[in-house]
């Protein structure tokens, strides 16, 4: 795909984008502004567009993040969004006055290309969670504080949360940190965490009027034993 520079209108263009994130991931244009100054490197050093102030960067994350610059809320979230684009299948129609050829899941593929080589879904929390992993069990207590939580995290910061669970995998297992993203092994923090055993997956069984669906699903979850087992019971139920 040939994108055509517009110098430092495409930043601009890419800066006006970014304000209505969830909306603009879904325009081809986003994409072809975003290619134009990630491929010419125009995001390094630009004026800025209400009072020609200098604006200049040394890193892609920082140009990304800035108020000066995208003002994307973070990385992994707005990359997150572009890969559900990118997955999107079949691919939503184009709206009305942008190019269908090719695909806008095509743009947003080649986006995430183009951004690989500087930032991945787990650029902002994973390499932060490299440098401080949680503490390993019976580290903390007795007079001995976990340095790794910093000023305001406490023990309560747990659960499903994707910074505790990337701490959580840096601790257990680094070695999954860089197979997390948005084309890797791992898609996000909570399937690597599945993955390592740190979370239990509950699988759900919808119960529609349709007892085909709901047999269905059941047999996706269940072993045959168990399907069995859960026949037994349900014919014993009757029985009562």
């Amino acid at each position: 795909m040939e994108v055509v520079s517009l110098g430092v209108e495409a930043v601009w263009s890419a800066q006006r984008y970014s304000r209505e994130l969830a909306d603009s991931v879904w325009s081809v244009r986003f994409y072809k502004h975003l290619l134009d100054v990630l491929a010419n490197d125009t995001w390094q050093s630009y004026p800025s567009e209400a009072f020609g102030r200098p604006c200049q960067f040394d890193r892609l994350p920082d140009f990304l993040i800035s108020p000066d610059g995208l003002g994307w809320p973070t990385v992994p979230e707005v990359l997150e969004m572009i890969g559900i684009v990118s997955r999107c299948n079949p691919p939503p129609p184009p709206r009305k006055n942008e190019p269908a050829d090719p695909p806008i899941t095509e743009w947003a593929r080649q986006a995430l290309n183009a951004l690989a080589p500087h930032v991945t879904l787990q650029s902002a929390q994973a390499q932060a969670a490299k440098a401080q992993p949680l503490a390993e069990h019976g580290e903390i207590g007795n007079g001995r504080a976990d340095e790794s939580r910093g000023d305001n995290v406490t023990s309560t910061d747990r659960g499903n949360a994707a910074s505790y669970l990337l701490r959580r995998i840096a601790r257990d297992q680094p070695e999954l940190l860089d197979q997390i993203g948005p084309d890797r092994l791992h898609r996000s923090a909570r399937a690597a965490a599945i993955a390592a055993g740190i979370i239990k997956p509950v699988p759900t069984v919808r119960l529609v009027n349709d007892p085909a669906k709901v047999a269905a699903s059941i047999r996706r979850h269940l072993s045959q034993d168990q399907i069995e087992a859960l026949v037994m019971e349900l014919s014993s139920a009757q029985n009562c």
